[in-house]
């Protein structure tokens, strides 16, 4: 008998334009007269597919930020947070990035997202294009001064870094060579990199 029903979202639950199924909340009830248990598996902010998923949400499973976090009925059951001691080890490595294309007049920049379970930081020296695209995926956000005070937090999930020019070409080989094997680096889009603690994946979640 099947328990329960799992299913990533961008390019699977959603269309192109990142919306849900029309029936979506019919295959909902159906599924919980069934004793069907549906969890959403993403990359994705808590805040972000609580919001998405409203009204239904206190239904669901969420597997958020690619495995490290999952939550049910706004409650924490299961956690897999980057060593304390390696979040600053990524920041650290960003903040040289930053100077290296600083230096050589470059006007895109890297900048860091510390994704915690409840909300994500990111510093108030960032640029316009960067708070856009951060607000656009992460919809719980603090605005902070320093990045670096909040790297004893035992409860960060990923950090993610933004990157104005080209992930895959600039930022990504960039952080590959200066963090693993400590940490896993995951191309996440266009502009995105995401760093973890290894092992954390989705189906890693559904299995801890």
């Amino acid at each position: 008998m099947i328990k329960l029903v799992a299913c990533d979202m961008d390019g699977t639950l959603l269309d192109s334009q990142k919306r849900l199924p029309a029936d979506f909340p019919q295959v909902m009830t159906a599924l919980k007269e069934r004793g069907v248990c549906f969890a959403v598996a993403s990359g994705r902010q808590y805040a972000n597919l609580k919001k998405l998923f409203f009204p239904v949400w206190e239904k669901l499973l969420f597997i958020c930020e690619n495995g490290a976090l999952v939550k049910r009925g706004g409650e924490i059951v299961y956690l897999n947070p980057i060593p304390v001691s390696l979040v600053k080890d990524a920041l650290d490595a960003v903040r040289e990035l930053y100077r290296i294309v600083t230096a050589a007049k470059n006007l895109r920049g890297v900048y860091p997202v510390v994704c915690r379970a409840e909300m994500a930081l990111i510093e108030k020296t960032a640029s316009p294009e960067f708070v856009r695209n951060t607000c656009m995926y992460y919809p719980s956000v603090q605005v902070v001064d320093d990045l670096t005070e909040y790297c004893n937090l035992g409860d960060v999930c990923k950090v993610a870094f933004y990157d104005e020019y080209d992930a895959q070409t600039h930022e990504l080989p960039e952080l590959q060579s200066k963090l693993e094997p400590e940490l896993s680096i995951i191309l996440s889009g266009e502009h995105w990199v995401d760093v973890m603690k290894p092992g954390v994946t989705k189906g890693g979640a559904m299995r801890g």
